[in-house]
């Protein structure tokens, strides 16, 4: 009961925005870098009114200043600088809708403290495309800044060493952040992420997560994504495919029109950890393996409540997925669905309080079921379908409607399960294959409950 308490007490804290403090600067003060500074706007003499004449004067280690003010101007960076804004809610680059706001064509560059806004429509362009077509692109910081009301967020293509940080990524009708081929080494991090993408009608839309994999048949390495708010987004919050090395951490997920989190086309080691994933329309943690490879998957450390379908589905995955240490509760179908997936590792987890079965296997096969707790699930804690040579053992089954339910199933081994109350006798498992009657024995029921720490 401790621990469906803390379920609750987390949905009750789960924050809903991230803070994001800008930088005050004084308009008599000087920014001091490498090299000397050029400011835009203001009153001081000798200063520019356009950025992009700032920028074109300018040389590499240079910083370019600007003051508060709207400036309808279409940016190009071709020279290593610091871009930075006197007040990232007060100074304002608008693209008067029309092509990227912001285009980088440098290797190293800072920007920092602006409003980037009104790209041009159709997905094409964005509020920051980054594009390294010619491979100079080495480094590129991004930090504090509100990027809204574009078509696209912001795009990286064949760019490495990218880090979007303290951003506010909003309102825009696209992607929030396209990471395209080959673009390695990227941190998103401590950005809040909102009301991005759009439906078109007719089933169609356009997706507004973070968005790894276009064009797909190329890969990307060494992602991070941490301490982000993803929320409100018209398709999945993060959709990540031919991604190696993929990091999602300490993430807050949540209200999204289809999954928390999308695995899918060739994703190596992947992490999913610390994330609270709730609210989501489909699943909380979508993972198919149709048709490609994907290996060395580990969620653990989740929170993954009240998603409108699944908790995780898994499906057509072989040897890739260690599910550990995290809460499924409260999802209106199953805790965990793992459809045509074999040689997979669960445990430790708290799967409680669902509104179907804890874990639904259906063609699934030699999975193993270690050390979980199924509690209160409403229908039954495992349900096994037409699946064979599973491991259950050590799990605690207590206060599920059914504790299990086998048909067409056969082969599987159950092993020192833990069955409500102590047990001297073998637990019979009930359950059918067509109309006769089946039964499945734990021949050495545990006499009391595990104690599974989640």
């Amino acid at each position: 009961m401790k621990k469906l308490l803390v379920v609750g007490m987390i949905i009750l804290l789960v924050g809903m925005s991230i803070p994001s403090t800008g930088i005050n600067v004084e308009r008599t003060s000087t920014v001091s870098y490498d090299g000397k500074t050029l400011y835009v706007g203001g009153s001081g003499s000798g200063n520019y009114t356009r950025i992009q004449d700032a920028i074109d004067d300018s040389s590499s280690g240079d910083t370019v200043f600007v003051y508060n003010g709207t400036y309808y101007e279409h940016i190009v960076i071709n020279v290593s600088i610091s871009l930075i804004g006197e007040n990232k809610h007060s100074t304002i680059i608008d693209g008067s809708k029309s092509g990227h706001v912001i285009l980088v064509l440098n290797p190293i560059i800072t920007i920092k403290d602006f409003t980037i806004q009104n790209s041009g429509t159709g997905c094409w362009y964005r509020g920051f495309e980054l594009d390294n077509e010619n491979n100079d692109i080495k480094s590129i910081y991004i930090s504090e800044c509100i990027i809204k009301l574009n078509s696209g967020g912001i795009r990286l293509n064949n760019a490495s060493n990218i880090s979007i940080s303290n951003c506010w990524i909003n309102n825009n009708s696209c992607s929030s952040v396209d990471i395209w081929a080959y673009s390695n080494n990227v941190s998103i991090t401590d950005c809040s992420i909102d009301r991005n993408g759009e439906f078109l009608g007719g089933g169609w839309l356009h997706p507004g997560g973070i968005f790894l994999g276009s064009p797909d048949l190329y890969s990307r390495s060494n992602i991070i994504i941490s301490g982000c708010e993803i929320k409100n987004i018209i398709g999945d919050g993060i959709t990540a495919k031919r991604s190696n090395n993929l990091n999602i951490l300490n993430n807050n997920i949540y209200n999204n029109t289809m999954y928390g989190i999308s695995i899918s086309s060739n994703c190596n080691q992947v992490e999913i950890h610390n994330n609270i994933i709730h609210y989501n329309y489909k699943d909380g943690v979508y993972i198919s393996g149709a048709g490609t490879n994907l290996s060395n998957i580990s969620i653990y450390n989740n929170t993954i409540i009240n998603n409108m379908e699944n908790g995780s589905f898994i499906q057509y995955v072989s040897n890739a997925v260690i599910m550990e240490g995290n809460i499924f509760s409260s999802n209106n179908l199953n805790g965990i669905y793992l459809l045509r997936s074999k040689y997979n590792f669960i445990r430790g987890n708290e799967i409680v309080l669902n509104e179907d079965n804890g874990i639904k296997f259906e063609e699934s096969n030699s999975n193993t079921i270690i050390g979980n707790n199924f509690h209160s699930n409403k229908n039954d804690g495992i349900h096994l379908l037409y699946s064979h040579k599973n491991t259950i053992t050590k799990n605690n089954f207590l206060n599920n409607s059914q504790d299990t339910y086998i048909s067409l199933s056969f082969l599987n081994q159950w092993k020192q399960n833990y069955w409500n109350g102590p047990r001297l006798l073998p637990k019979l498992i009930f359950g059918r294959v067509g109309p006769f009657p089946w039964i499945n024995v734990d021949w050495h029921p545990a006499k009391e409950p595990y104690d599974i720490g989640v």
